[in-house]
């Protein structure tokens, strides 16, 4: 038998290697816990709270198994699940004693316990698994509004429909939807999956359920919406998926009557050839076309806007595709029937058919070509009429020159303005009353005023009418010398003072004549006659005078009617007037009231004012007349709708950089040519300076500044505006053109920014000795070249100023590079 002793050896044996292992985790504990929580105060007696925290902890759970344990256990047989269920059943724990009791196989039990925890979806289970009571489980579940349930139910034996019901009772409208499409309720189940948003398969339903219309509406909303991804998601998948779908779309359209919105959406789609199958179907002709054209059938492409009706398109395709192939004969007889006459002339002409290149030419609109055509095909009549319907007149007298067509010649001398050969074409056919209209036109700045004169009192004379034949003699005979060149003017004279009784004044000019040249005409022998008709007691010097009346113009009434005043300023007063003669509306300038004291300037004026009129340049104002009305001189220009630069300028501060280049660019070119005919203007400023919509410039008054520099100071003053003067032009020194440099460079100085470079104090002292700030500093969008530019045109000196505005010009083109 072991002793106390040895079993307690034995014992200690068993239990010192725990202890030691026991101790060493104590060490290590609490070797640890000194190294991270010894920080902590009375860190030892925080590890001893906690170790009795677990040992309070491990003796709670003990107790709660003790307890537990008290409760029935695991159960082994049928008894022990009864027993435990009726405790869960004595405990209200109902679902819990419904499982075991149907564990148990007993159900009826099962579902009262079910029913009792609320768990009516569990008795429904058991009613149909157990008993397969199916209306019993129905019934269950629709007393307690489970309706998913109870769809989920119904699918289950396949009542399809009756579940798709139940699911759209508990608002799950999709599943419902699919119920119902398992069902074949295909339109109810096309609703609800709309509703749901699932838009594809309602798209499906309606399409089965033989909505075609709404089903191709659905459609087309997804496939727009694929639409926008195609760009974003390339790849093959989503590219099938997409064809798919228009595929579906369009024929659900096609179904649905609606050809042309299916051949659309296949046409967007890419699918060219089927829409083009889906046009012809919907008898959508010329869409058909385009896509036949976009297929390169371009014949097909033809016939399909034949049956639209589209004669002209039908005709352009077939010709350009006659063209390409090198069948210019079929070409240029379709290019005719499309109406594109030019392109059909230009075919013609390169086949040799001049004629009929030239009337499609004039069909076409280009009446210069055709006219040129025609002249070529050796067509004179045809082409005079192409000229003139083009407009170029004097084209169009050369060709009737040619031909000898008095009748046309004399009209178009007319349309052109050519009032002498007019009425000369006009004498000619004898119409002489309208020669003389004619004739009534042409003003005395015209080249042919004199010949004008001579050939009015000709043609009054050869009628009869000797009073206004004289009147127009005596204007030109102030104008003609008593010379051996002008006998016939005063023979001419002398007969009507013969005529009219007047036989001395008659006598007297044939006797100067005679004096000249004795063989003159019959002035021998009308001599004679007279010598003897004053012998015999012929009429008085006086006698019939008043015959002659008060001598009227050649002209008439004045031409010139005066509609409103347009504005005035120290270059007098300036009127909008209507010309009476052409019917065009012109600029009338009365010139100031004191040029009325010097008429010898005045007349120089007029004399230098022949070299103003070639003044013809698209920037500058054209001078169409000049002369004397009531005492007043005056000058008529064209008439410039727009704004002077001035008004622009205070119209928006300062004139846009690009704006402002092109007027620089145009100023320039203006100033070149007048320089190039030796006219300088003397006063370029904005005021005189106009801007037309077509965003041209038109120069005015040029010459006037020197006119009135000459009427006002005989030269001894300066003429001219302050703020733009030139320092040469201030000092009074002789002028050329780099002083209208200088004014030009003040002039876009104020334009780019906003004000002349000089404003205050002694103007004239400032140009001749102050540099000008420089235009950059007052507007830094100004570029560093059209800063040099400007000043450079400032220079104090000429010699320094670019020598010719054609410099200026060309620099200012480099810009734009």
């Amino acid at each position: 038998m072991i002793r106390m002793d040895q079993a307690l050896e034995i014992l200690k044996s068993y239990l010192m290697p725990i202890w030691e292992m026991l101790k060493s985790l104590l060490d290590s504990l609490l070797l640890y816990w000194d190294i991270y929580m010894g920080w902590l105060p009375h860190s030892r007696l925080v590890l001893l709270c906690l170790v009795l925290l677990a040992i309070l902890l491990g003796l709670v759970g003990l107790m709660l198994l003790k307890r537990r344990g008290s409760k029935p256990g695991k159960l082994r047989t049928g008894r022990d699940l009864r027993k435990e269920a009726r405790w869960y059943e004595k405990n209200k724990e109902f679902v819990r004693a419904g499982e075991l009791y149907e564990r148990i196989e007993k159900y009826h039990k099962a579902i009262e316990m079910y029913l009792a925890g609320r768990s009516p979806d569990r008795a429904a289970r058991v009613y149909m698994e157990r008993f397969q009571d199916f209306d019993k489980a129905l019934s269950v579940l629709l007393e307690n509004n489970l309706y998913e349930q109870a769809g989920s139910l119904c699918a289950q034996v396949g009542d399809f429909n009756r579940a798709g019901e139940f699911y759209e009772k508990a608002r799950k409208l999709n599943s419902a939807a699919e119920m119902y499409e398992k069902g074949k309720s295909f339109g109810k189940a096309a609703e609800l999956y709309e509703q749901s948003g699932f838009i594809e398969e309602s798209a499906n339903c309606y399409g089965l359920a033989e909505n075609f219309e709404k089903a191709a509406s659905l459609y087309e909303r997804v496939w727009r919406d694929a639409l926008q991804h195609l760009g974003s998601d390339g790849s093959q998948k989503f590219k099938q998926k997409f064809d798919n779908l228009t595929k579906r779309a369009a024929f659900f359209y096609k179904k649905a009557g609606d050809l042309k919105k299916s051949a659309e959406i296949l046409e967007q789609s890419g699918m060219t050839r089927y829409a083009v199958e889906m046009y012809v179907q919907a008898k959508e002709f010329a869409k058909a076309g385009e896509g036949y054209l976009k297929l390169g059938d371009d014949l097909k492409a033809a016939e399909m806007f034949d049956e639209a009706g589209d004669k002209q398109r039908s005709a352009e395709i077939r010709a350009h595709y006659y063209q390409k192939q090198g069948q210019l004969r079929e070409a240029v007889r379709y290019f005719e029937l499309a109406g594109d006459y030019l392109t059909a002339a230009d075919l013609y002409a390169s086949l040799g058919d001049k004629k009929k290149a030239g009337e499609l030419y004039l069909k076409g609109g280009d009446s210069r070509i055709a006219a040129e055509t025609f002249y070529a095909s050796g067509e004179k009549q045809k082409a005079a009429e192409a000229y003139e319907t083009a407009g170029n007149l004097e084209m169009a007298i050369g060709v009737y020159q040619e031909l000898g067509d008095e009748v046309k010649l004399s009209e178009l001398y007319e349309k052109a303005g050519r009032y002498y050969e007019a009425a000369l074409a006009y004498q000619k056919r004898g119409l002489l009353e309208r020669a003389l209209g004619q004739l009534t036109r042409i003003v005395e700045s015209d080249p042919h005023y004199q010949d004008a004169l001579k050939l009015a009192g000709d043609i009054l004379f050869e009628l009869g009418k000797y009073a206004q034949a004289f009147n127009y003699y005596r204007a030109l005979a102030q104008k003609k010398p008593f010379d051996p060149s002008n006998l016939d003017l005063y023979y001419r004279m002398a007969r009507i003072y013969e005529q009219t009784g007047q036989l001395n004044y008659a006598q007297s000019l044939y006797q100067r004549i005679y004096s000249i040249d004795p063989h003159f005409q019959e002035v021998t022998l009308r001599m004679q006659e007279l010598g003897k008709r004053l012998s015999s007691g012929g009429m008085s010097p006086g006698a019939g005078a008043t015959m002659l009346g008060t001598p009227t113009t050649a002209t008439g009434a004045f031409r010139y009617q005066v509609v409103r005043e347009l504005g005035r300023g120290g270059m007098g007063v300036v009127y909008l007037a209507k010309d009476l003669n052409v019917g065009r509306m012109v600029a009338y300038k009365v010139l100031p009231e004191d040029m009325k004291n010097h008429p010898e300037i005045v007349a120089n004026f007029i004399r230098e004012s022949e070299s103003l009129k070639e003044l013809q340049h698209p920037y500058i104002v054209q001078i169409l007349d000049r002369g004397q009305y009531q005492g007043n001189y005056f000058i008529v220009m064209e008439y410039v709708e727009g704004e002077d630069l001035k008004t622009l300028a205070k119209m928006s501060r300062r004139v846009p950089l690009r704006i402002g280049i092109e007027i620089f660019k145009q100023l320039a070119q203006a100033l070149d040519y007048a320089h190039s005919k030796k006219i300088v203007h003397r006063d370029i400023k904005p005021s005189n300076i106009m801007w037309t919509p077509h965003q041209m410039i038109k120069i005015m008054d040029f010459g006037l500044a020197k006119l009135l520099e000459e009427v006002k100071t005989g030269r001894t003053l300066v003429s001219g505006t302050p703020l733009y003067m030139s320092p040469e032009q201030t000092l009074g020194k002789p002028l050329d053109h780099r002083t209208d440099i200088y004014s030009a460079g003040v002039t876009m100085y104020e334009l780019f920014c906003g004000q002349p470079p000089f404003t205050e104090g002694d103007i004239g002292y400032h140009h001749i000795h102050t540099p000008p700030r420089a235009p950059k500093e007052l507007n830094p969008e100004i570029p560093d070249e059209l800063n040099k530019i400007i000043l450079k045109c400032l220079a104090k000196a000429p010699e320094q100023r670019y020598q010719n505005a054609r410099e200026i010009y060309l620099e200012l083109k480099a810009l734009e590079r």
